[in-house]
């Protein structure tokens, strides 16, 4: 089932059910059909939780991919990256500035120093 369907399945459980035919290497005619094809009446009963939960995940992301201040969150597919924007890194530490930040942080250099 597509998102679409399983989504208008859960929202209307009354008035969807799911019919599946296996397909096999048989010929398929109208016997075959009638004899393989299993129905599923309550399917939209079975969706219900697992669509609400996909629902809330997507207005999740939704959310999260709001442009920000300082951080951007770019989603595609299973692929999630962050940008994070020019002002941020431009007004972080010079090389020498990180290099005393690391000897401090490390207890290398004495906090007096």
């Amino acid at each position: 089932m597509s998102g679409r369907q399983g989504g208008k399945a859960a929202a209307s459980r009354d008035a969807f059910a799911l019919c599946v035919v296996p397909l096999t290497e048989e010929q398929i005619d109208p016997s075959t059909i009638r004899q393989a094809a299993r129905f599923v009446p309550d399917i939209g009963d079975r969706l219900k939780e697992r669509v609400d939960t996909i629902n809330a995940l997507q207005e999740l992301v939704a959310e999260a991919t709001i442009s920000a201040d300082d951080v951007d969150v770019l989603v595609d597919g299973s692929e999630i990256h962050y940008r994070v924007k020019q002002p941020v890194w431009t007004s972080g530490l010079d090389f020498g500035e990180f290099v005393d930040f690391l000897l401090h942080f490390f207890g290398a250099v004495p906090s007096d120093h």
